[in-house]
Formats: structure tokens, C-alpha cells, sequence
């Protein structure tokens, strides 16, 4: 197994552990501010904030329901409609100059469309 595969296989089980004590919001929280805080290179950036995607999925794979949670959320298929609520969710949230919170958002979006 590779050290990506490896370090991403970490993450999810990080995510799983966290997703126990906590709720679809608190999963969400904690990979924003994961990703947020990524810093380096193109690819080391890019790589933390993938893991930051792969934590969400682990934690709302265990975590307790929040109400509303996945209301509005679109199909991935749809991709605009994808973007555009991503977007929607990240200014709500005070988030809109974080790059990164709309690819974290699309995560949250594919976990409600399972």
C-alpha cells in the first residue's frame, strides 16, 4: 500500500473515532476548519485537504443526525446545482472566502445523496 493510501485509510478511521461523540454539524465543523488550515505547495494543499473530504466521510458515517442537515442537497449529478449550494452553504456558514469549503461541501452533499 502506498503512504497516500495509508495516511488516507488513518483519516477516515480519525473521522470514524471523531463521527462517535459527535454530530453530522460537529463533522462538518471540524473538516471545514481542517481544511481551512491547509497550508504548503499546490500538492501538499491539495493532498490535507483531500484528508480533510476523507475525515468528513469517516465521521458522518458514524456520527449522530443533525436536523436539516443534508436539506436542499442537491444530486452530484447535478453539477451546477452542486457548486451553486456548496457555495450557498459556505456563506452561510461565513466561509465564502475559504476555497476549500465548497469541495468539503460537496462531500456533505455526497454522503446525503447515499
Amino acid at each position: 500500500m502506498n503512504e497516500l493510501a495509508a495516511q488516507g485509510e488513518l483519516v477516515m478511521a480519525e473521522g470514524e473515532s471523531a463521527g462517535m461523540s459527535s454530530d453530522q454539524d460537529g463533522c462538518l465543523t471540524t473538516a471545514l476548519d481542517k481544511s481551512a488550515a491547509c497550508a504548503g505547495g499546490l500538492m501538499e494543499k491539495g493532498t490535507c485537504q483531500g484528508m480533510a473530504q476523507v475525515y468528513l466521510q469517516g465521521c458522518l458515517n458514524t456520527s449522530a443526525a443533525s436536523p436539516g442537515f443534508c436539506d436542499g442537497a442537491p444530486t452530484v449529478d447535478q453539477i451546477m446545482d452542486t457548486v451553486n449550494w456548496g457555495v450557498a452553504q459556505c456563506e452561510a456558514a461565513g466561509r465564502s472566502s475559504e476555497q476549500s469549503c465548497g469541495n468539503v461541501q460537496q462531500t456533505r452533499a455526497e454522503f446525503c445523496n447515499r
